[in-house]
């Protein structure tokens, strides 16, 4: 196992190396293969050839050079696979990239197929984040490739990263605007001048996670729990506002306004939320996000922000 972990951590250094032109078509190519739709229509054209379980069939694939020729020779009499044979022809001009990958052990290479989306996404993310004019990115940039090849990891700081971008695009007068802390002490996740108050912002984002959604009765007791859970790290007399994005819909819009109604307003006056300045929820639907603001904290929200943190949530799900 040891072995496999050194030989993966140098694969993962070769995808840091690569061109993004040729990391975006070589994904193209694994990302068209490993639909589970194309299983079936591919063992129907190469029969005996590829394993029967469509879990390894792509890895398989990939190693079987005579597999890639036999099947384009059969799609070209299949119009219909137009496109396919189009990708099949670019297999070709990335040999020793999908030879690394062939090189790994079998376990390890779906997991490759994540390394490759991820380098992609982090160079687009840390590109447009430099282009905003965003300070201290060094670190989130460390972070986040730490999370390379771990989906749900990688998710949280990915979208952490695309949501302040966002509020650059949404958000006028933005200036300085800085992921925080600058060290490893416990803190928000980024904070920005407006009009000469300084806002911290939270970003947290609820998984996708059955295991974890097997022990949990009520999606509203989950935020409540999480909120709480972020009061400690807010910024005393700042504005702190603490973002919360749901993956899964056993956390929905209702269950925040349940929590809103039940809970947030119920302990507005207690000494427990004075530093919180509000709780953005947004799901990764079409529902329109929601903004609680806290008019009793020490310092309020701007109320002519509000608007453009919720076109901020929207934007984020528009590709870099």
């Amino acid at each position: 196992m040891k072995d496999d972990e050194i030989e993966f951590g140098r694969f993962k250094k070769t995808i840091k190396k690569i061109a993004l032109n040729e990391l975006q078509s070589v994904f193209v190519i694994l990302d068209t293969l490993q639909l589970r739709r194309n299983f079936a229509e591919i063992r129907s054209l190469l029969p005996n050839i590829l394993e029967n379980k469509p879990e390894i069939w792509l890895s398989d694939f990939l190693c079987n050079p005579s597999a890639h020729r036999l099947l384009n020779d059969r799609l070209k009499d299949n119009p219909e696979y137009r496109d396919f044979i189009l990708n099949l022809k670019k297999i070709h001009m990335h040999q020793e990239l999908l030879r690394k990958i062939c090189s790994l052990p079998i376990a390890l290479r779906t997991k490759a197929i994540f390394v490759v989306e991820h380098e992609i996404n982090i160079r687009k993310l840390i590109d447009v984040l430099k282009k905003s004019c965003i300070q201290n990115i060094t670190p989130f940039e460390k972070k986040i490739r730490s999370t390379i090849g771990c989906p749900l990891e990688f998710e949280d700081m990915f979208l952490e990263g695309k949501f302040v971008y966002s509020v650059t695009r949404q958000v006028n007068s933005v200036e300085n605007i800085k992921f925080y802390p600058t060290d490893n002490t416990k803190g928000p996740d980024y904070k920005f001048d407006y009009k000469g108050n300084l806002i911290f912002i939270e970003f947290t984002r609820f998984r996708v996670d059955e295991e974890l959604l097997s022990n949990i009765p009520y999606g509203y007791e989950e935020i409540w729990s999480k909120i709480k859970s972020k009061l400690d790290q807010l910024i005393p007399n700042e504005i702190n506002l603490v973002v919360l994005y749901s993956s899964h819909d056993a956390r929905e819009l209702y269950d925040f306004k349940h929590v809103t109604n039940n809970y947030l307003n119920e302990e507005i006056n207690e000494e427990l939320l004075k530093n919180l300045s509000g709780v953005l929820f947004a799901e990764r639907w079409s529902t329109p996000p929601e903004l609680w603001v806290n008019n009793k904290a020490d310092k309020k929200f701007p109320e002519e922000l509000k608007v453009s943190f919720k076109k901020a949530i929207d934007d984020m799900k528009v590709s870099l």
